[in-house]
């Protein structure tokens, strides 16, 4: 007997695992970056080990705001995957794209952390950030043009968030400009854009009433 073609239409579980795994990998290379100071010695004083480690929280600090960043893109990642009923072929590539440019992150946090106040430093983190931005609206835009979205998700509310969701690369954009103007005002931006995108659309208010 014959399967409807209905029946090989790939649901989106392989996709959420595989980007899951990648994720978790991107963020404990992130973290092996920090290590314990070399010239920390067994004896020293207490006052002496917070200096140095006060010496490398501009590691921390990049380690933290990176985290941030992954764990929005994640979440938002995760929010938009519930919302869709079916994937494609396509959307898989979609999605390799997005995944290379978060796989990129670990070396400019690792330059940031070195490097806090460089600007070729902050013009590259934005750049790649940049890019991963990009590629979420990209694979977005097509699971809309698509029709992947379920169907009891307005297209009103679908291009709602699809407008939202460029804020994000015109900010970046305009942070990796003004990086050589002043990287403070670059820094000042990347930090406002979590506001935007911290908490994930609730699909809930996007269920049509009956």
């Amino acid at each position: 007997m014959k399967k409807d073609p209905e029946s090989f239409i790939p649901s989106t579980s392989r996709i959420e695992a595989f980007s899951d795994g990648v994720i978790a990998i991107i963020l404990t290379i992130m973290v092996f970056e920090i290590k314990v100071p070399t010239s920390i010695k067994t004896g020293m004083a207490s006052g002496q080990i917070l200096s140095e480690l006060t010496a490398i929280s501009p590691k921390f600090i990049a380690y933290a705001l990176s985290f941030l960043l992954v764990a929005i893109f994640w979440v938002n990642h995760h929010s938009f995957f519930y919302s869709l009923a079916r994937t494609s072929r396509a959307l898989l590539w979609h999605n390799n794209h997005l995944l290379f440019w978060l796989s990129l992150i670990p070396f400019p946090t690792a330059l940031l952390g070195e490097f806090p106040f460089e600007t070729v430093t902050v013009m590259l983190y934005r750049l790649i950030v940049l890019g991963a931005a990009v590629a979420f609206n990209l694979m977005a835009f097509h699971a809309d043009h698509a029709n992947l979205y379920d169907q009891k998700i307005s297209k009103k509310y679908i291009r709602k968030l699809n407008r939202k969701s460029l804020y994000g690369p015109v900010l970046y954009l305009t942070a990796v400009l003004l990086a050589p103007l002043s990287v403070y005002i670059s820094l000042g931006i990347y930090i406002l854009i979590p506001v935007i995108y911290f908490l994930p659309a609730r699909i809930i208010e996007a269920i049509d009433s009956e």
